[in-house]
Order: C-alpha cells, then sequence, then structure tokens
C-alpha cells in the first residue's frame, strides 16, 4: 500500500501546485471526480492508461507520477527502438491479459524467426 501512498501523495501535490480541482481534472482525464479522490488518498490504485492520460494532462511523465528515480545515464526512448507513440499508447491501454497475449505473441514470434 506504500507505493498507492506514494502515488497519491503525487497526485495530490502536482494537482494543487497547478491550482486545479479534482472536478476539473478528474473530467479532462475522463474520470470521476470520486476516483480521482480515492487515487489521491490512496485507497486505489489507477490502472496503467489512467495514470498515461494524467500524466498527459499534467504535462509529465508517467515515471514522474509513480516516484521512479531516473538513472544518471537516460535510457534511449522506445520509439528509438523502433516502437512508434501510437503502438505505446495501444500498449498501455491493454488489460493484464491483454499485455500476456501479445507477450506470448512476440515470443512465439521470435522463437519461429531462431528456427
Amino acid at each position: 500500500m506504500e507505493t498507492t501512498n506514494h502515488i497519491g501523495t503525487r497526485l495530490f501535490k502536482i494537482r494543487n501546485e497547478r491550482g486545479e480541482t479534482q472536478e476539473h481534472v478528474a473530467e479532462c482525464v475522463g474520470i470521476t471526480y470520486v476516483s480521482l479522490s480515492r487515487y489521491e488518498n490512496g485507497q486505489r490504485m489507477p490502472k496503467m492508461n489512467i495514470l498515461a492520460r494524467l500524466a498527459d494532462h499534467y504535462g509529465v511523465t508517467v515515471d514522474e507520477l509513480i516516484g521512479r528515480d531516473e538513472p544518471e545515464t537516460k535510457k534511449e526512448p522506445a520509439t528509438a527502438g523502433g516502437l512508434d507513440d501510437q503502438l505505446v499508447d495501444m500498449l498501455v491501454s491493454l488489460s493484464p491479459e491483454q499485455v500476456q497475449r501479445v507477450r506470448d505473441f512476440v515470443a512465439g514470434m521470435k522463437a519461429s524467426e531462431t528456427v
């Protein structure tokens, strides 16, 4: 639960720094203000697609929202490896079950290349 509270604290802080209401942010992101309140209070953990929309709204990265420290040497973005932004957006919005199916599919593709 500590991670959830940490994210909630960051969500609350960034919203207040920008002088926005929960109602405004929720409407812009496409969630209810009750959901946003629960995220900020650490009662619930937002799904990845919601975190991505919140990050976009605030103009920050998901890593910043979740408090992930950047290494001194930044890794190249996924787009540099051939993944375009549209593909990344589609992957972020998948359910855990769909993500596993994509992983299985890619693993199968890689296995067939080595044969």
